[in-house]
């Protein structure tokens, strides 16, 4: 069987599909990952066949054309900052934003991109006759290749978040700017077709909004492959801070709250690591002689060593803890982040939640001390961890389901397409 993979242009989008895109290479079978320059490495390192097939489509970009959009329909900049789109410069209002500028001057660099990644990923399908095609949420390339080939589509998600979700701040649809799916026939309202199956790695109870029937599948945490990180035993608790690249590059240095975090943990009887990536080094003002900065570590192996985790609630910084059995202290800036983490560190009571809206030292420190003192805490991640680790592994899926779905045919993206649903 060969498997095409189309991933979009971020690090946290190629990661939650690697422990699939493994246990496929592992039985024999055929792997591509379709990518950015900007992943060659990552995919590589994850002992994956890389092909560069695209560029443009930035995620990053979309994403702060998002924020940028809600701030001026809801007339308010968030005090976390914005920047520009294209280029991430700073804006210091919604208004700075010249929305019709960039409609003429960006837009179509940006449908010239797409087509030309809808036309390369077609060719290399028509080439290399893939059997299936594993997406992420947002690219778009696999559905196109899917749709036009008559070939199962299957997306995998990061974690809670569904593909189809409606929640106000939290809108993740594919997006067809070269007109591409209209072409083939009969496509759905929204022009884009539906997968055939989606992979759903979070917890049973947990209820994701999907285009396509979910099938749960144990969260097995991957964060780059680095080699393992001995670190000394303490015996007074360890924090350890995750600072997420996506916030700074989303909102700029107003949303750099690391200083505020080392102010506190300074203060407390605890041993902490810091994480964040190398190029944020240089912005802290000092570092407390209890915390010991990591550049670029492998997240998973710190919180070996860990009593809770501090993060902003992304994805794969909520679900590898939960995996761990490790409490969660979290400061979501987003309406995704907080979505997440009402799903899994609410939910599962296996931490608590801070919105950066309502953000203080004092309820910082506050939070932080309660999640280690008190022992609910503990108990509920552990048990969480214990279900995920009863869940469905990526061997099982793919008998159970990827070869299932192959071998049936009919498949629903396809099948919109030519009306027939």
């Amino acid at each position: 069987m060969r498997i095409l993979i189309t991933v979009s242009d971020y690090n946290s989008h190629l990661y939650p599909m690697v422990p699939l895109a493994r246990a496929v290479r592992d039985r024999g079978h055929d792997v591509v990952v379709a990518c950015a320059t900007g992943l060659v490495t990552s995919i590589q390192r994850a002992g994956l066949r890389s092909l560069v097939l695209f560029e443009g489509n930035s995620i990053v970009e979309r994403a702060r054309l998002f924020n940028v959009l809600q701030a001026l329909e809801s007339r308010t900049m968030p005090d976390h900052g914005l920047t520009d789109p294209e280029t991430g410069a700073p804006l210091e209002s919604p208004t700075d934003f010249d929305r019709g500028g960039y409609l003429r001057d960006r837009l179509p660099t940006l449908i010239a991109q797409q087509r030309g990644n809808f036309d390369r990923a077609m060719r290399f399908a028509t080439e290399w006759k893939p059997d299936l095609v594993l997406s992420d949420p947002l690219s778009e390339e696999g559905l196109w290749v899917a749709a036009n080939s008559g070939l199962p589509s299957v997306c995998h998600l990061w974690g809670p978040i569904g593909n189809r979700e409606n929640e106000t701040g939290v809108v993740f649809k594919p997006v067809d700017l070269t007109g591409y799916f209209a072409t083939l026939g009969s496509p759905p309202a929204d022009g884009i077709p539906s997968h055939d199956l989606v992979v759903d790695p979070t917890p049973t109870a947990v209820t994701t909004m999907n285009d396509a029937r979910a099938v749960k599948v144990r969260y097995i945490p991957y964060n780059g492959g680095q080699a393992d990180l001995p670190l000394p035993p303490c015996t007074v608790p360890t924090v350890c801070i995750l600072w997420s690249r996506f916030v700074d590059i989303m909102f700029g240095s107003r949303s750099f709250l690391v200083d505020d975090l080392m102010a506190v943990v300074a203060k407390l009887p605890v041993r902490a690591f810091l994480l964040l990536p190398a190029e944020q080094v240089s912005r802290l003002r000092s570092v407390p002689a209890n915390i010991t900065v990591l550049a670029d570590a492998p997240f998973d192996h710190v919180l070996r060593h860990s009593d809770c985790v501090v993060s902003t609630g992304a994805a794969g910084a909520v679900m590898t803890p939960a995996s761990m059995g490790v409490p969660q202290l979290a400061i979501p800036f987003t309406a995704e982040h907080r979505m997440i983490c009402d799903r899994v560190i609410t939910g599962f009571g296996c931490g608590m939640v801070l919105p950066q809206a309502e953000f203080t030292r004092e309820l910082f420190r506050d939070y932080l001390i309660r999640i280690l003192g008190d022992a609910v805490f503990s108990s509920s991640a552990q048990q969480l961890s214990a279900e995920i680790a009863g869940q469905t592994t990526p061997d099982q899926f793919l008998d159970r389901h990827l070869s299932v779905l192959v071998e049936r045919g009919n498949f629903a993206s396809s099948r919109a397409l030519r009306g027939d649903v």
